[in-house]
């Protein structure tokens, strides 16, 4: 499981009703989870404002958490988590000191510019390992004299002196700070200026796949081959399908076997894909992948998850991909009630005044139109089902699903409607 540094809550206002769509994300991320929490904001760019952005869960800087940021982006967090988690528990220990003494007032605003430089210049920083309170830092100064008033008394005598009071002395002048098992002296630290608040540095483009799978040859006995794997990304050319397997020793990429898989979409994972044999079904949804709009993402993603109930594999993905045609999306809610309140709207006289219906909670009615209609709640909006319908008129009985019986008198009456039976 890759490292995680912290995780931000994002918002965004709904258009045409009250309240806000969210999303969670944890950091660092890749460009597709980035551009999936988005969607699920309905967001078309990255550009959220800093009144959208809170972080939590903080794991290397808990100062962070709930605290107001200097106009944060998505982008300078993300960086930032990657600086975190690529730190060796030494850097890691500097950084969280440098933040004790950078962040404090809880009133004023954290700079994500700041702590950006910050993590460039912890190479320039002293600590001391295993020191980790005001005792152990007076029994280290002692020990290698550093205070003139301490090589002052002879090493015979230096057992007498006051280790505590030393040590929060050498702490007040070191402008110290204890970090775990580590003392660090921050006073003398200067702000590198790597960062200049615009442009990112060392931001390598992220090249777009649908799928990717580490895969190798087949080990001979139990030990995996890892060693010799190889990362591929979907889609890709049956021509580089035989160079790959021809690599490997083999004549058929079928005959690799595969130890990890990434996807692009979070609603197919591992458990979708559990063996090569399926390698080119799982392209062909790839290509189809790489041609979609990015409304047709969220619409595959939401018949997807609206789909997984019923028991979908490959064939079926596949399926659903060639036919968004066929699904009707409404993205403003996201919720049973507020599918219910828009549908009211839509069959309502338009001199209605819906601010009526702004303090309505129309859960119940909701979740018994989206399953009279077969439609479906997701993260990214209302989805119907396949050939579906979100806003046609439904009746409040349920349908009728017997043949009433009809008398020899009334079947004589019904001419030629002879046989037509009227269901709600």
């Amino acid at each position: 499981m890759k490292k995680k540094a912290m995780t931000i809550e994002l918002s965004n206002e709904k258009p045409f009703s009250k309240g806000y769509f969210y999303a969670s994300l944890e950091l660092p991320a890749t460009e597709y989870e980035i551009r999936d929490a988005l969607q699920q904001l309905r967001q078309k760019s990255a550009h959220i404002t800093p009144d959208q952005i809170s972080v939590y869960d903080s794991k290397y800087i808990p100062q962070l958490d709930d605290r107001r940021l200097d106009a944060p982006t998505i982008d300078e967090l993300n960086f930032l988590a990657k600086r975190l988690v690529s730190m060796d528990e030494d850097e890691m220990a500097i950084m969280k000191a440098l933040c004790v003494r950078y962040i404090k007032d809880e009133d004023e605003f954290v700079s994500l510019k700041d702590l950006i430089n910050i993590s460039y210049g912890l190479d320039s920083v002293s600590v001391l390992s295993n020191v980790s309170n005001h005792s152990q830092l007076g029994d280290f100064v002692i020990e290698n004299a550093m205070q003139d008033d301490v090589a002052s008394v002879p090493e015979n005598a230096r057992y007498l002196l006051d280790k505590e009071r030393i040590g929060k002395l050498q702490c007040a002048m070191d402008g110290g700070v204890y970090s775990g098992k580590f003392y660090v002296c921050t006073d003398h630290f200067e702000m590198p200026k790597v960062y200049d608040g615009q442009t990112l540095p060392e931001t390598p483009h992220e090249p777009w796949f649908a799928f990717r799978i580490l895969l190798s040859e087949a080990p001979e006995g139990d030990e995996p081959n890892e060693e010799n794997a190889e990362w591929i990304s979907l889609p890709m050319q049956e021509y580089q399908f035989k160079e790959i397997a021809k690599r490997h020793g083999e004549a058929d990429i079928r005959n690799l076997v595969y130890y990890d898989f990434e996807s692009s979409v979070a609603q197919i994972t591992t458990d979708d894909f559990t063996q090569m044999q399926d390698i080119e079904k799982l392209n062909a949804l790839a290509f189809k992948m790489a041609e979609m709009s990015p409304d047709e993402q969220i619409t595959f993603k939401a018949a997807l998850d609206a789909e997984r109930k019923h028991g979908i594999n490959l064939d079926d993905m596949l399926t659903i991909s060639n036919n968004l045609h066929r699904y009707e999306m409404s993205t403003g809610c996201d919720n049973a009630s507020d599918f219910f309140k828009e549908y009211l709207l839509t069959h309502m006289d338009t001199k209605f005044d819906e601010r009526w219906l702004d303090t309505l909670n129309c859960r119940r009615e909701g979740e018994e139109l989206l399953a009279r209609i077969g439609a479906t709640a997701t993260d990214y909006g209302i989805i119907s089902a396949c050939d579906g319908s979100l806003y046609k008129i439904v009746s409040t009985e349920p349908e009728s699903t017997e043949t009433e019986d009809v008398s020899a008198d009334e079947d004589e009456d019904m001419g030629e409607d002879e046989g037509m039976v009227m269901s709600l």
